[in-house]
Order: C-alpha cells, then sequence, then structure tokens
C-alpha cells in the first residue's frame, strides 16, 4: 500500500513539473509549480523529514510563490506576446531532456538493499533543534539580513504596483462633480 502512495505521488509531481513547462500561459505554470513544491512537501513527510517539509510549504509554495505571481502581475503583457519556438527549439529540447533523463537513470541503484535508511541518517546528522540552535545563534545575522531583504522587495514591488497620479484639470474629479451636482440640486 505503501509504495502505491508512493508511485501515485511521484506521477503527480512529475506530472505538476512537466505542467510546469507545458503550460501556455505564465499563470497557470505558477499554479502548477506551487501544487509540485507542495507534492514535494508530501514526500518530505513520507521520508520522515517533517521540519523539511514545513520548510517546503512556508519557504517555496509560501514565499518564493508570491513573489514570483508578483513579478508575473508587475510584467503583465510582457508574458502574453511571447512567441511560440521553433521546430528546432522543440527537437533541441527533447534531445537534452533525452539526455539528461538518460544521465539521471545511471544515477538510480538498481537492486534491493542499495539504498540509504535517510530516517537513521537525519536523526544521527542533525535534528529540529540543532537547525534551530545554528539559525539563530551561528547565522542570526544572514538570518536577520534575509528578513530585511524580503521586506524591501516586497516594499519595491508595492512600490511599483501603485499607479501614477496625474494632476487632473481644472473642473473635473470627484469633488466637482460633487460640487455641480450641490449646484443643480439647490
Amino acid at each position: 500500500m505503501g509504495s502505491l502512495v508512493f508511485y501515485i505521488l511521484a506521477f503527480l509531481t512529475v506530472l505538476s513539473a512537466g505542467a510546469v513547462v507545458c503550460l501556455p500561459k505564465v499563470i497557470h505554470s505558477a499554479i502548477a509549480l506551487i501544487i509540485c513544491f507542495c507534492l514535494l512537501a508530501i514526500h518530505y513527510l513520507f521520508l520522515g523529514s517533517e521540519f523539511i517539509a514545513a520548510l517546503q510549504i512556508l519557504i517555496y509554495a509560501g514565499a518564493i510563490m508570491v513573489l514570483l505571481v508578483v513579478s508575473i502581475v508587475l510584467m503583465g503583457s510582457a508574458f502574453e506576446n511571447q512567441q511560440e519556438a521553433g521546430l528546432l527549439a522543440k527537437v533541441i529540447g527533447v534531445i537534452l531532456a533525452s539526455a539528461l533523463l538518460f544521465v539521471l537513470s545511471l544515477a538510480v541503484p538498481v537492486g534491493k538493499g542499495q539504498f540509504l535508511n535517510f530516517e537513521e541518517q537525519a536523526t544521527i546528522l542533525f535534528s529540529v533543534v540543532d537547525i534551530g540552535q545554528a539559525l539563530f545563534e551561528k547565522y542570526f545575522l544572514a538570518f536577520e539580513l534575509v528578513g530585511v531583504l524580503l521586506l524591501l522587495v516586497t516594499v519595491g514591488a508595492v512600490m511599483l504596483l501603485q499607479e501614477k497620479k496625474l494632476p487632473l484639470p481644472e473642473g473635473s474629479g470627484l469633488r466637482a462633480k460633487r460640487q455641480e451636482h450641490a449646484k443643480e440640486a439647490k
């Protein structure tokens, strides 16, 4: 039963990753990428890495995807006017993807008992407490600087999204319309 669930999750993960590349609209690709990140977090849960799964959801599916979607909104029509790749580009892409698949297939061990026990390795190498202590003791300055950088990116995105307010000619605008309406009502 466990292997069946794994194969279903693996199929859905690969399917969503393929949708990221194949969907014609960029916003749909971003949504497929969010789905792919969430499915990867489920894989981490099955490996016994709850902390890494939570980080996957918070950092990738949350924060980074928000930045990606904001940049898609900012670019707007620049993505809509893209031309479709030519036949030569598609053939080269298929050849490169096949070569990558071949190289990755060589990396997968054949036979039973050749995989590492990841749960034992994870408990030996680090724990959540060790990560927290390192993050807030050894890497505290870098952690805070990343937080400030993300704040600055957010403020910059909000400033770019604001429309420039142009001065209205005399006698136009909401205030002028209200004054005209008040004069007509009298």
